[in-house]
């Protein structure tokens, strides 16, 4: 004789459906429909729980509810049969079955199966569709930013810069501007005699630090003053580079004048003397 759980277990795998399934349509959770079909009662919540949820299931797959809810008692021993009058017992009343003696409990049909059962089955395409409108929304939305963006593009791209008129209503202006700028990339001179150097403005121009800048291919000791005040004074190592600035006078007195490799404002001069050469250079600007 099949019991419920039995029954129920068949009846959902006939439709397909996993616990899974069953739990999503009955919200009641996989171990409670688990411990159903395998026929421990124990672990569900209590009574009236086991009755509801044998009940939901059963319906769900399109039984009887409450047939199975009796079921379920008559199971269980729940609910004993009215005593018969006279002498005759349970037994005579009821036709035997040759086998166990007792009448045979049928196994009932879905009365009402489910409209859909596909739609517990599908739910993963169903999760899907749903989410189809948000997509083309989405879509929607990207296409207007970008048509927005691509406008405000162009607007910008073809719309002429006040500064960008302003020169190109006057050629001649902006030709003497591009002479002042060459003009001003010159501004000065560098004129190295001997060891001395000197910074000479251009005519109009001035010459607003001096800024000395080099390495060294040796060893040489160095000391430097800037506008009167030392600045350095230590052991350059090979490969070492160094960077001096002063207002208006930078004294370097070097070790080895032909180790060191300088330049003045951006532009190179010679060497300041021989090999082991102690050599004092003063670099000026000229007002």
């Amino acid at each position: 004789m099949s019991t419920i759980g039995e029954k129920l277990r068949y009846e959902r795998e006939q439709q397909g459906l996993s616990l899974h399934d069953i739990e999503q349509a009955t919200s009641i959770r996989v171990r409670y429909l688990q411990a159903i079909e395998d026929g421990n009662y124990s672990i569900l919540p209590g009574e009236v729980y086991t009755k509801g949820f044998i009940r939901n299931y059963a319906m769900t797959l399109g039984f009887d509810g409450p047939e199975f809810v009796n079921m379920y008692k008559l199971e269980t021993n729940q609910s004993q049969p009215s005593p018969l009058p006279g002498n005759t017992s349970m037994s005579d009343a009821l036709p035997l079955d040759a086998e166990h003696g007792v009448e045979p409990i049928k196994t009932p049909v879905p009365k009402n199966p489910p409209k859909n059962p596909i739609v517990i089955k599908n739910k993963t395409v169903t999760k899907k569709l749903k989410l189809v409108p948000a997509l083309l929304v989405g879509v929607v939305v990207l296409c207007l930013a970008g048509s927005f963006v691509y406008f405000m593009v162009g607007f910008l791209s073809n719309k002429p810069a006040d500064n960008t008129v302003a020169r190109n209503a006057n050629p001649a202006s902006q030709a003497a501007g591009n002479k002042n700028d060459n003009k001003n990339k010159n501004a000065f001179r560098i004129v190295q005699e001997n060891s001395r150097i000197n910074i000479i403005p251009e005519k109009g121009a001035t010459v607003e630090a001096i800024k000395v800048e080099g390495s060294v291919d040796s060893q040489c000791w160095a000391q430097v003053l800037a506008d009167d005040r030392e600045v350095y004074r230590g052991m350059l190592r090979k490969g070492e580079k160094f960077n001096w600035q002063a207002k208006n006078i930078l004294w370097v007195k070097l070790g080895d004048a032909s180790a060191v490799n300088m330049t003045v404002n951006g532009e190179k001069t010679q060497k300041l003397g021989g090999v082991g050469e102690v050599i004092e250079s003063t670099i000026t600007i000229l007002k």
